[in-house]
């Protein structure tokens, strides 16, 4: 799993550490993060998202975060866990949702960006691979699309061969 789906390897891990700390129990949640999250993720792909995590639990470990929220650490843990499934296992725990984010193009099936990213109120979306909120007026298909493909910190090669393709202008032929 590690090798695979390195950012589900940490993010559980990663709530055990932050629940020592809030505990007060700094060295063990020290050692736990060296033994338990470093360690077996040096040599893990790395996306700037885990980065990012794997840096602020640094972080926090050494003092530099002053209060630690743990109700809102956990729901942020769980709403991750979440999506990261909903990205990587489409077909988990979405039933009709999943059929409709499939569209047929020139014969293939075609995944719509309904598979990475949920509407949570009016023109704001949130992206399922990042994680953070969007807004987008104007074609949203297409926005997400193109957040996807240019600016979505953790895209990876297995996520990019399921994106829809990107509108392009047609080619003129002089």
């Amino acid at each position: 799993m590690l090798r695979a789906h390195p950012e589900l390897f940490v993010l559980p891990r990663r709530q055990h550490c932050l629940e020592l700390l809030g505990e007060g129990e700094g060295e063990q949640a020290q050692q736990y993060f060296n033994d338990m999250i470093f360690a077996p993720t040096r040599d893990a792909r790395r996306t700037r998202y885990l980065d990012d995590l794997l840096g602020q639990l640094q972080g926090m470990i050494a003092g530099n975060k002053a209060q630690l929220n743990l109700l809102e650490e956990r729901h942020s843990t769980c709403r991750s866990i979440q999506d990261y499934l909903r990205v990587y296992f489409p077909a988990f725990d979405r039933g009709d949702e999943v059929r409709a984010s499939k569209e047929r193009s020139k014969g293939r099936l075609h995944w719509t960006t309904a598979a990475f990213g949920e509407l949570i109120g009016g023109d704001r979306f949130r992206c399922l691979v990042c994680h953070k909120p969007l807004t987008l007026r104007n074609e949203p298909n297409n926005r997400m699309v193109s957040h996807l493909h240019d600016e979505c910190p953790n895209i990876t090669p297995g996520i990019r061969s399921r994106l829809p393709r990107r509108n392009r202008p047609p080619r003129l032929n002089p």
